[in-house]
């Protein structure tokens, strides 16, 4: 009698990480990503061999960063809004809007400004 015989193969797949990171939004593969994640994409029959090759993509959105402040002046000249653009430890943008408006106590109390 003879006894059947089975041949058990294991594919070979190629797989690659590729870490992105971006300031506010990313796009990969044609979509746009503004939050960090992390997920798989599936080239079939992609690898050199013929076996299916798998990308592995981790995405990190660092944020942009605003900030604003308000202060009083009793220089007219002094009046309007300052912006401050500079850099975040990340890379990211980070603009300062700083607000001064002429103070009611300056001109109440005979300290307005005289030119």
């Amino acid at each position: 009698m003879i006894q059947p015989t089975a041949t058990v193969g294991f594919s070979t797949f190629a797989s690659a990480s590729v870490d992105i990171t971006e300031c506010d939004s990313a796009q990969v593969l044609s979509s746009w990503y503004y939050a960090s994640t992390s997920f798989n994409d599936t080239l079939v029959d992609g690898a050199s061999n013929g076996c299916d090759s798998i990308t592995t993509f981790n995405i990190t959105i660092n944020n942009s960063v605003v900030t604003s402040s308000a202060s009083t002046s009793c220089n007219p000249a002094d009046v309007g809004i300052d912006v401050t653009n500079l850099l975040t430890s990340l890379g990211c943008d980070s603009t300062h809007y700083d607000t001064v408006v002429t103070s009611a106590f300056c001109f109440s109390h005979g300290r307005g400004y005289r030119m």
